[in-house]
Order: C-alpha cells, then sequence, then structure tokens
C-alpha cells in the first residue's frame, strides 16, 4: 500500500468520519506486558511492551483489512495525546495514543522517514527497531 496525502475536510461528506472522530481513545494493561490500544468500537490492536512493537493477530489483521476506508481517520488520530502505558525501547516516556498510530500507519504503509521528517535518522540502539530520536521528532509535529 502507498501513503497519499489526506484531506479532512468537511466537504468530504464523510459522516461516518466525523462520528468515529468522537470515539474516546485509549490504551489500557490486559496483561503483564500487553496494551490494547481503543481507537473505535471496531478498531483496536495490542502492543506489546516486551517486544515494542505491535503484535500481528486478528485485531491487527482487521486494520489492515479495512485500511482503504478507515485511513483518514486513522491519519487524524495521529495528532492525539492521549498518554499511554506503552513503552518503547530507547525512549524515556510512555508512549501516547499518536505515537502509537504513527507506528500503526507504519507497520501498514511503511511509512518513508525522510519525507515526513525531513531528515534521515541514523542510529539506532540494540534490539531496537526504531531509530534514535523517532518519538522526539514525533513531538514536534504539529
Amino acid at each position: 500500500m502507498e501513503l497519499e496525502a489526506i484531506s479532512l475536510s468537511k466537504e468530504d461528506n464523510n459522516l461516518i468520519l466525523y462520528h468515529m472522530i468522537d470515539y474516546p481513545v485509549s490504551a489500557k494493561k490486559i496483561s503483564k506486558n500487553i496494551i490494547r490500544v481503543q481507537l473505535a468500537d471496531d478498531i483496536m490492536f495490542h502492543w506489546d511492551n516486551n517486544t515494542c512493537r505491535i503484535k500481528e493477530d486478528k485485531y491487527f489483521q482487521n486494520i489492515v483489512d479495512h485500511f482503504q476506508e478507515r485511513k483518514e481517520y486513522l491519519a487524524a488520530l495521529f495528532l492525539d495525546t492521549t498518554p499511554s502505558p506503552a513503552v518503547v525501547c530507547g525512549y524515556d516516556s510512555n508512549l501516547i495514543i499518536g505515537d502509537l498510530v504513527f507506528l500503526l500507519l507504519d507497520k501498514i504503509v511503511d511509512i518513508p522517514y525522510f519525507y515526513v521528517f525531513h531528515f534521515q535518522f541514523g542510529c539506532f540502539f540494540n534490539n531496537c527497531f526504531y531509530p534514535l530520536g523517532l518519538f522526539n521528532a514525533l513531538k514536534k509535529i504539529e
């Protein structure tokens, strides 16, 4: 899949999109290492604090299967600052929902970081899948 620019203007007349944005997002621990990230009634995924990755389970597959009709909603959630108990290697703070949504979108469409941030990340922590500075750079996007 390709990442494309997404317009969220009211001229789109996408009533489902605007209804879904009112849904209260959440991220809660459901076991010692697993976080359930709930983005809408039927949009959720699991984050594994042990591996620092999104679990590729039936919930993730549901998002992939319905990505085309939900991509605008997911893109809008990138700016969500709701705290979560999710952690990631090499980052001092817990992730927010927007960080997790960015990682979800990246897993589905393989976001080219250079085009988003206008610089290339060069360093990785040992056994970490994310470049040093990624989450600090995400905080600077408005």
